[in-house]
């Protein structure tokens, strides 16, 4: 009699279980598609294995446009023509997309950079870019760049140059053991209101402002003994030159400005962008006091080598009659300057103090 109360007790008990179970009725299991890559760019010829999840739906692949990509059964798509397309992977309502885009192979031959050497001042910086052969290379390879002295600059691995301290070293880019360089140079001397950039191209000369001459300073950028101070004493100050003492004046040339207050064994440098190895006329916009003899005039020295001789300067009646002297008939021709590419550092040399001088102007000599 006992055995059979518990008997009953749990027949009871399991039918109550199972009164229970009917309160919570069974639901769908609801699935999303997701592919492993969310879009696709590839060459023409080439593969790449897609996937959809979850892995347990057997899932049927298809392409929208077969001429630009095909796709086998296990989802293996392989680029035939350039355009784009759509691989789909669908098993019932359930699917995923992959736009593809095709490209036609276009390999890189060889790359310049945009530039072959640069100059700046401590904590510049620059980007360097490259400019591949063909022009339309789509198989670029991986960009390796290199400092020779990262205590003078350091190079990103995207081409972008600082500059740290004074000195020079070299920048390197290597893409496919196809390695170009440039010299990087960093000074406390660089033009002012610059660059100033020559060309050969004649109809476009460098004409640079008198009062541009370089930052860095005297004894470094131009050197000055008189005790003057021009009426555009500003001119330097407003533009980030707070310490210049050269005599700069408002004067009647277009120019706007001119160094006055000459005085012989004073000189001013230009720092000129040169594109291209060549020779070059050398003119000065320029106004001499008096009449007779010629005045002393000036020399010229190229990254600190004398060029010229003395160079004498006829006298024409005021300091506010300003002529291209060089251009002007019964006045020694232009002294020619044999340039080569980069920046070059021309100093203008006073031999004597009788002239205002309100501009220089560099231009190719004619073939």
């Amino acid at each position: 009699m006992k055995i059979n109360c518990i008997t009953f007790g749990l027949f009871l008990t399991l039918l109550g279980l199972a009164g229970c179970g009917d309160n919570y009725p069974d639901k769908d299991i609801q699935y999303e598609a997701t592919p492993n890559v969310q879009s696709l760019n590839m060459f023409v010829n080439t593969t790449f294995q897609l996937r959809a999840n979850p892995t347990e739906l057997n899932f049927t692949w298809s392409s929208s446009d077969e001429a630009v990509a095909t796709v086998s059964s296990d989802g293996m798509v392989t680029a035939v023509g350039r355009g784009t397309a759509d691989i789909t992977a669908r098993s019932g309502d359930v699917f995923c997309k992959v736009p593809v885009t095709t490209l036609v192979r276009i390999p890189l031959v060889d790359y310049s950079l945009n530039f072959n050497w640069i100059e700046l001042a401590v904590g510049g910086i620059q980007e360097i870019k490259i400019i591949p052969i063909p022009t339309d290379a789509n198989d670029m390879g991986i960009a390796v760049w290199t400092s020779d002295d990262t205590d003078v600059a350091t190079v990103s691995y995207a081409g972008t140059v600082k500059c740290i301290e004074l000195g020079e070293t070299h920048v390197s880019c290597n893409i496919n053991g196809i390695v170009k360089s440039l010299s990087v140079k960093v000074s406390d001397v660089l033009p002012f209101n610059g660059p100033h950039v020559l060309t050969k191209d004649y109809s476009k000369p460098c004409i640079v402002v008198a009062a541009d001459f370089d930052y860095g300073g005297i004894n470094k950028g131009w050197f000055d003994s008189s005790s003057h101070d021009g009426d555009l004493k500003n001119y330097r100050s407003d533009r980030g030159d707070p310490n210049c003492t050269v005599d700069i004046e408002t004067g009647q040339s277009p120019y706007g400005s001119n160094i006055g207050w000459t005085n012989g064994g004073e000189w001013l440098q230009y720092s000129i962008d040169v594109m291209e190895d060549g020779d070059y006329h050398f003119d000065l916009y320029v106004s001499v006091d008096g009449s007779g003899d010629p005045v002393g005039g000036y020399a010229l020295e190229v990254d600190g080598v004398l060029v010229t001789p003395n160079i004498p300067l006829n006298r024409n009646g005021g300091y506010q009659s300003y002529r291209w002297y060089h251009s002007t008939a019964g006045n020694s021709a232009p002294p020619v300057l044999s340039l080569t590419e980069g920046r070059r550092r021309v100093k203008f040399l006073l031999r004597s103090g009788t002239y205002n001088l309100s501009a220089i102007r560099l231009r190719v000599v004619p073939e």
